[in-house]
C-alpha cells in the first residue's frame, strides 16, 4: 500500500500495469503498514463506502480497523494479516531512471568542478548557484579554491586547442557539456578554466574578423 492508494482502480494490473506483490514477513514493517492503513482510513481516504466495499473493505471492517488499540494493532501486525507491498514495475522503472539521471547529472557537474571549470560555466551548464559550486569545490578540489587568472598555454598548444574547439563545434550531435569535456580530455594538462580563456579569446578574435 502507499499514501496514494487508488481504491477505484485498486488493481493496477487491470489497467495494463505490471504489478508484483511482495509479502511482508517482518513484524515491525507490518506494524508500520497497519498504522499507515489506519491513518489513511481515518483521515486521507477519499474513497466512498461503495469503492471500499468493492475491494472487500466493508464498513464494519473499516470501523474495526479505525478503532484498533495500540496493543491490538501490534497483535495484528504479528500475524500474517494480508498486508503486502505492491510494486508497479512501470512506475518504479520510470522513477529509477530519474534517479539515475540525477546521479549522472551530479557526477558530470562534479567532473567539471574537479576539472577546474569556472563557476560561471558550471552555473550556466547545470543551473546551480555559485555558492553551491564553491562549497562543492572545497570538498572535491580544494587545490583549486585559490582562484586567480589561469596561465595561457604556449602558442603551439593554444593553436591546437582552437583547432580542436572549432572541430567540436562542427559536431552538431554534441551538447556544450560534451564539447567541453571532450576538449578537456584532449588537453587534460590544462584546467577547463584555461581552455575557457582560450575559447573566449578565439571567439573575440572571430567576432572582430566578422566586423571587418
Amino acid at each position: 500500500m502507499s499514501n496514494g492508494a487508488n481504491v477505484a482502480g485498486s488493481d493496477p494490473a487491470e489497467s495494463g500495469q505490471k504489478v508484483m506483490r511482495v509479502p511482508i514477513g517482518d513484524t515491525p514493517v507490518r506494524m508500520l503498514l497497519v498504522t499507515q492503513l489506519v491513518a489513511w482510513l481515518d483521515g486521507e481516504c477519499e474513497a466512498s463506502v461503495a469503492e471500499l466495499e468493492r475491494v472487500g473493505m466493508t464498513s464494519s471492517l473499516v470501523e474495526r480497523l479505525r478503532s484498533l488499540s495500540a496493543t491490538d494493532a501490534m497483535r495484528l501486525a504479528a500475524l500474517p494479516c494480508g498486508l503486502s507491498i505492491s510494486v508497479e514495475s512501470t512506475q518504479i522503472d520510470a522513477q529509477l531512471e530519474r534517479v539515475e539521471r540525477m546521479r549522472s547529472e551530479k557526477a558530470c557537474c562534479e567532473a567539471f568542478i574537479a576539472g577546474g571549470a569556472s563557476s560561471a560555466l558550471v552555473a550556466r551548464l547545470f543551473g546551480v548557484s555559485e555558492v553551491q559550486i564553491r562549497r562543492r569545490r572545497r570538498q572535491i578540489a580544494p587545490h583549486l579554491t585559490a582562484g586567480g587568472r589561469p596561465r595561457l598555454p604556449a602558442e603551439v598548444d593554444r593553436l591546437a586547442i582552437e583547432g580542436a574547439w572549432n572541430a567540436l563545434l562542427d559536431r552538431t550531435e554534441l551538447t556544450e557539456r560534451d564539447r567541453w569535456m571532450a576538449l578537456h580530455a584532449s588537453f587534460n594538462g590544462y584546467s577547463i578554466v584555461t581552455l575557457e580563456d582560450v575559447v573566449a579569446r578565439l571567439r573575440s578574435h572571430q567576432a572582430r574578423q566578422l566586423e571587418r
